[in-house]
């Protein structure tokens, strides 16, 4: 996986992501996907499932509060995504890095 954030960074997108039931798998897009992230980019992330708002907020607040990850995050659901662009770079481009498997539900 070439993304442009650590093995420590991006487990800690995944404990917090663990947390939520209602989150199946998490994908990240944008330009730490795409090479182009510079200093001070935020992390754009994909939910999928049917993440409650009040899961989207805790999750937030957990990755910017919680950790000591120095990135503000951005935070879509997919089912949610009306534009067609964006749902074909998700599918295109976004590379997954959390999924609730079996024995976890």
């Amino acid at each position: 996986m070439n993304v442009q954030l650590t093995a420590a960074e991006l487990d800690a997108i995944r404990v917090i992501a663990a947390r939520h039931d209602d989150i199946e798998k998490v994908v990240l897009i944008g330009s730490r996907v795409l090479g182009t992230a510079q200093e001070g980019s935020d992390v754009d992330l994909v939910l999928f499932g049917r993440p409650a708002p009040r899961t989207l907020s805790a999750v937030r607040d957990a990755l910017e509060e919680e950790t000591l990850l120095p990135y503000f995050f951005d935070l879509l659901v997919f089912d949610d995504i009306k534009s067609t662009e964006l749902r074909q770079h998700v599918h295109e481009h976004g590379v997954e890095i959390w999924r609730r498997e079996e024995d976890q539900r």
